[in-house]
């Protein structure tokens, strides 16, 4: 378990295909028509193509942004995230980058522990199948198989 009272998720890096770009039709988030104006004003409905479709907010530093700057909605793609978590008192705050390496570092040793004891589990599963007769690779007819999952190091 890791306690947190914050977290970031931090894109690295986009796929952004020039040509994409270019071919891709502005739509009116108002009156969803296509938009030919350069400056992106519809003429149906004078409407501002560029605003975003969630907030109306306008990204003046870059125009056609992935995600809006103020809400982080994305007309392009959509990201889900899912994350299992229950209330927590003992809070160590990391305020400092020797504070971020120290839990980085634990983590990656509950992780390590946790993969050593699946080994373990999955050797005496082995063990247990063979003295029963019973084969992981391939199930004996009339017997029913049970697939383990194998973890790879990064």
């Amino acid at each position: 378990p890791i306690v947190a009272t914050n977290l970031m998720i931090e894109f690295a890096a986009l796929h952004e295909a020039p040509a994409a770009s270019l071919a891709q039709r502005m739509l009116c988030p108002r009156c969803n028509r296509p938009v030919t104006d350069k400056h992106g004003i519809c003429r149906h409905c004078r409407e501002n193509a560029f605003q975003c479709r969630l907030c109306r907010n306008l990204n003046y530093e870059k125009l056609d942004a992935f995600l809006c700057n103020e809400c982080g909605y994305c007309k392009h793609a959509r990201f889900d995230y899912t994350l299992v978590c229950k209330p927590s008192f003992s809070v160590e705050p990391i305020l400092t980058e020797e504070d971020k390496s120290k839990a980085l570092q634990t983590m990656e040793r509950h992780s390590h522990a946790a993969h050593m004891a699946f080994q373990d589990v999955s050797a005496c599963t082995q063990t247990l199948e063979k003295l029963l007769g019973h084969s992981s690779v391939a199930a004996t007819p009339g017997s029913q198989g049970v697939a383990v999952p194998a973890l790879h190091d990064a």
